[in-house]
């Protein structure tokens, strides 16, 4: 409840500083409330041939270990355990682009993608995906005749997967992203966003 408080406190000193008349607007870019189950997309994409790694040996051991549970997220998770979140999040701040090489270099990341053979990939991990499309992406191969027929049996497996503890489809939409996105920079979104 702190944290809603010190953000009320904030909101109420910014306020008193503007005129009356100023029309304030409060969002939020993903909502409040535990995350319970995680859908990591590109491990997915993966799993059903959408994306493929490549062959070299440290990529192969790297993803070895992720299939291990070692990933950024249970490094992340054993210092918040370990009490050094803090640390962590200030060297992150500090050091930003190094921190990013050396997570590269020891987790699956997209230096490890063969891009000759991946016809579609996640750049988040709550729902967007894109189709590595020729013409559009540095190394697209996925034609535009192909793509309807790609993003169609990408809509079809996800809607098959269920939870394994409810039963319940796992899925509860898909955004074409030619039906949501309209201006200047639609054609940057990703091609399908999903909502599970």
């Amino acid at each position: 409840d702190w944290a809603y408080e010190r953000a009320d406190q904030a909101l109420a000193d910014l306020l008193k500083e503007m005129p009356a008349d100023t029309t304030v607007f409060v969002a939020s870019d993903h909502g409040f409330g535990p995350v319970e189950d995680w859908f990591h997309v590109n491990a997915w994409l993966l799993a059903e041939g959408f994306l493929v790694l490549k062959s070299a040996a440290l990529t192969r051991l790297k993803s070895a270990l992720f299939g291990l549970g070692l990933s950024p997220m249970a490094l992340y998770n054993l210092s918040m355990r370990l009490g050094m979140g803090d640390a962590v999040g200030r060297t992150t701040r500090r050091r930003r682009e190094s921190v990013y090489t050396l997570l590269r270099k020891l987790f699956v990341s997209f230096d490890d993608v063969d891009w000759s053979r991946t016809r579609a990939y996640s750049t988040g991990n709550v729902g967007p995906i894109y189709v590595n499309l020729a013409g559009r992406e540095p190394q697209g191969i996925v034609t535009s005749s192909q793509y309807e027929a790609l993003v169609g049996e990408i809509e079809s497996r996800l809607r098959a997967l269920v939870d394994p503890r409810t039963g319940q489809p796992l899925l509860v939409e898909t955004y074409r992203g030619a039906d949501i996105y309209t201006g200047p920079y639609a054609a940057q979104g990703p091609d399908l966003t999903v909502l599970l």
